[in-house]
């Protein structure tokens, strides 16, 4: 990140194991960080494009069966 607010330092930062050097200006925006940074990370672990796919891949399987049980019952007889 560039900033002309905040030096170029390193700070400390602990995190539950460990501590590390972090530079100030990444500590100031993890601090301040808002609601739509939290909801763009937690979307980013659930795409919705995965779901989207199986159930459309489920939708044309199940089609595909009650198809061939149409054309197999209405040719049998």
């Amino acid at each position: 990140m560039i900033s002309s607010e905040f030096s170029h330092s390193m700070c400390e930062v602990s995190s539950r194991t460990e501590v590390k050097q972090k530079p100030i200006i990444v500590k100031k925006y993890n601090e301040n960080m808002s609601g739509i940074d939290r909801q763009d990370q937690m979307a980013s672990y659930y795409p919705c494009e995965r779901k989207s796919l199986r159930r459309r891949i489920y939708l044309l399987f199940v089609m595909c069966l009650v198809m061939g049980y149409e054309i197999s019952t209405r040719y049998q007889g």
